[in-house]
């Protein structure tokens, strides 16, 4: 073999080692589980932001808040989006808030007062989304 020919095997050879490289770190990650287990517990949060339900009620300054679980896991810090709105139906603005409180597993909670600053004056209807939770593991 030539010294030309040997180099042109070099050249091309990151091109063989890195997806095998790939494949072999792919396996090794999927037998250990560590995949696997992030994907259980982004599905299950996704699948508890899914179950809740928030009602609002506009007060001056206020908001009362009815929130239902209707998953099988405890949560509690929830981060949400609150829209206001009209009687035209208009859209007056959007605020996010962090309620800090314990919301058990299968339950409804009423939060009443929740002081807001910045709800707008003609706001006749409050839209309220939950963007994120924390749940509480199974034991703590």
């Amino acid at each position: 073999m030539t010294k030309e020919k040997k180099n042109n095997y070099i050249k091309y050879l990151p091109y063989v080692l890195i997806p095998t490289v790939g494949i072999i770190l792919a396996k090794v990650i999927m037998h250990t589980g560590i995949l696997k287990n992030a994907l259980k517990d982004s599905l299950r949060e996704q699948e508890t932001l899914d179950s809740i339900r928030i009602y609002a009620e506009p007060t001056k300054n206020r908001l009362n808040l009815y929130v239902r679980n209707k998953s099988f896991r405890a949560f509690k810090d929830m981060d949400v989006e609150c829209t206001f709105i009209a009687s035209s139906g208009y859209v007056l603005g959007e605020s996010e808030y962090t309620i800090h409180d314990y919301f058990p597993k299968r339950s409804t909670k009423m939060i009443n007062d929740f002081f807001v600053s910045d709800i707008p004056l003609q706001t006749t209807k409050v839209i309220c989304d939950v963007k994120n939770i924390n749940i509480i593991k199974p034991g703590k």
